[in-house]
């Protein structure tokens, strides 16, 4: 198990400032994410972890906003990962944090949603296709933040932005717990 803690530097992360915590067993996946993140003045990496165990302790330790994380990773996978977090009470964590899965397998895609994912990134991606990924991470936490979420893993009170009644979704909000299209889809 590996932690890369960015201690200091988090405990300096401006309110406002997206928080991250970058999941993936490869050291060059991470190192080109942490690249691609430091384009975004708005976002701070707290940290990475390399397998289950680490991600889940640092997400437990450092707090972040959201985890990139990749499904394929030593002790289990991803979605090990998401669900010991969507389990916050037994993670000890005051607040879930959203996830934007980024893996090589497209076949995790569905199942990425079914453990409430905010976003799905295909490797390879580029630079704006990961800027859309964080926009949505973006509209996740404010919307948790003004009490209106839905998603990782708080109970909310809208819709996630997913329309059950044939009013006008907001493609860039992914559906709360327990929430699926009209179509039961997602």
């Amino acid at each position: 198990m590996t932690i890369s803690s960015y201690a200091q530097q988090s405990e300096k992360v401006a309110s406002g400032k997206l928080r991250v915590l970058v999941v993936d067993d490869e050291p060059l996946a991470r190192r080109r994410l942490r690249s691609l993140l430091s384009a975004h003045d708005d976002v701070a990496i707290v940290g990475d972890a390399e397998d289950v165990v680490g991600a889940v302790r640092a997400a437990r330790a450092l707090s972040p906003d959201v985890l990139l994380l990749d499904v394929r990773i030593p002790g289990g996978d991803g979605f090990d990962v998401a669900r010991r977090l969507l389990a916050r009470g037994a993670e000890g964590l005051e607040t879930t944090p959203f996830i934007v899965f980024v893996t090589a397998d497209p076949t995790a895609a569905v199942p990425a949603f079914d453990v409430e994912a905010v976003d799905f990134l295909l490797k390879p991606y580029d630079a704006a296709r990961l800027a859309r990924a964080l926009e949505r991470a973006r509209v996740a936490v404010g919307r948790r933040k003004s009490g209106t979420s839905g998603g990782g893993g708080d109970s909310g009170g809208d819709s996630g932005g997913v329309s059950t009644s044939g009013d006008t979704a907001d493609p860039r909000a992914a559906p709360g717990p327990g929430r699926r299209c009209a179509n039961g889809s997602w």
